[in-house]
């Protein structure tokens, strides 16, 4: 236990914490490769846009969305074997449960890029209501 003043002077002062918590080199020049693939290809961001706006309409998501979209399931083993169905028909949509969140709020997490056709946008739709249709 130290006094505010002093925690405050070692979070911005002390070489160990101010250096482990800064992004590695790899990332940075990372960061940069993607700033300038936009800045090459500003056409990208509209095509993810759409790929996003287009995948929320398929998956029943409203309001505003990002590329990440949650898709609730509730229950943790469904969500799992929802994510396993997913997985033989080729699409990645990881289960993420407890204790990421909630008990009994797992969910599918639907990850869009703007290479994304549109194609592969609704065969993923058509799998969820696949797995969520009654059996």
């Amino acid at each position: 236990m130290c006094s505010s003043t002093v925690g405050t002077l070692l979070r911005n002062q002390a070489r160990g914490f101010v250096y482990s918590t800064a992004p590695s080199a790899p990332t940075v020049a990372a960061v940069l490769a993607a700033v300038d693939v936009l800045d090459g290809a500003p056409e990208l961001v509209d095509m993810l846009r759409a790929n996003v706006r287009e995948c929320a309409m398929w998956l029943g998501v409203r309001g505003q969305v990002s590329p990440i979209i949650p898709v609730p399931v509730g229950d943790e083993v469904r969500a799992v074997e929802m994510s396993g169905g997913l997985r033989n028909r080729g699409f990645f949509v990881p289960a993420i449960r407890w204790p990421t969140v909630a008990r009994g709020a797992a969910i599918l997490r639907v990850t869009v890029t703007a290479e994304h056709t549109a194609h592969q946008i609704q065969a993923l739709g058509r799998a969820l209501q696949e797995l969520t249709s009654p059996r």
